[in-house]
């Protein structure tokens, strides 16, 4: 046991000598000269030193500029390991402040009997913030994908709104969320983007379904998957994969919608984010 506590000893001051011989250098350097001048009147190392640098100007010049080399090294070195502790202290920072956010329950709400609405489905996400920062700007990215070499339908983001207000975010931004409140509901509708027809809004991701699946079409299946996209305090955005939504020709015998999917799976795998990376491209 006393064997092992000595070697670690040993190490650890050999560890030390290893990252600050410089120092140590200019340290011992620094005592030597002060013990001969204050001891010695310099008559053991200071005096012969003057007397030869006297008759030896330039090569005391040459000694002289790699003395100033060496301090320059010196403060480098001091610079450069005061910038990796501060990239320490940053990240730990950053650790402090940090959101997590999850999603716990997505659903698809209909919207095509309500004479008081244009929209045909809106997607609604009951979001928690388990960190101990605020999130905000979520945003919701829906990725749309089928068998054709130039797509009429391509992604659409567009930010989060509170189904119970949203009035107090800036227009254009997502909602944010607090790791102080509990679940909180956000909405919004389902669309893609309509590259045809070169439109300023969105279509209705139906819309684009019914379109996709017309009767001289001969595309039988429409992937759609929904990504999540926030900020935190840093500024930097963070995404989460969700679901990804197949959906099946019926050869026009109903209306489809992301509701209609023949398959809704949930993104739980680093493969499964692959495939929506996918569905993106």
């Amino acid at each position: 046991m006393n064997d092992d506590s000595s070697g670690s000893r040993l190490s650890k001051v050999w560890s030390f000598i290893k990252i600050r011989w410089v120092e140590l250098f200019g340290i011992i350097f620094l005592v030597a000269v002060s013990i001969d001048l204050n001891v010695y009147a310099g008559e053991q190392f200071v005096n012969g030193v003057k007397s030869w640098a006297s008759n030896n100007g330039g090569l005391a010049s040459i000694i002289l500029s790699a003395g100033l080399l060496f301090a320059y090294l010196l403060q480098f070195r001091t610079q450069d390991r005061q910038r990796v502790l501060m990239d320490q202290q940053k990240q730990i920072m950053d650790a402090g402040y940090t959101p997590l956010i999850g999603v716990t329950q997505q659903t698809l709400k209909d919207h095509s009997s309500n004479p008081e609405t244009s929209e045909t489905e809106s997607v609604q996400l009951t979001i928690v913030n388990r960190g101990n920062s605020l999130a905000t700007d979520l945003q919701l990215d829906f990725l749309i994908s089928y068998d054709s070499d130039d797509q009429s339908y391509t992604n659409h983001s567009a930010p989060l709104r509170r189904t119970e207000d949203g009035v107090w975010w800036s227009a254009g931004s997502g909602g944010s969320i607090s790791p102080e409140e509990d679940e909180v509901e956000f909405s919004i509708p389902a669309k893609v983007t309509d590259t045809e027809h070169n439109q300023d809004e969105p279509i209705d991701i139906a819309d684009a379904i019914d379109d996709v699946f017309g009767p001289e079409s001969d595309i039988n299946e429409i992937k759609v998957a929904t990504r999540l996209y926030y900020k935190d305090a840093k500024g930097n955005q963070k995404e989460i994969d969700l679901t990804i939504y197949t959906i099946k020709s019926s050869n026009g015998n109903a209306d489809l919608r992301l509701s209609s999917a023949a398959s809704e799976r949930a993104v739980r795998k680093p493969q499964e984010s692959d495939k929506v990376d996918m569905i993106k491209n």
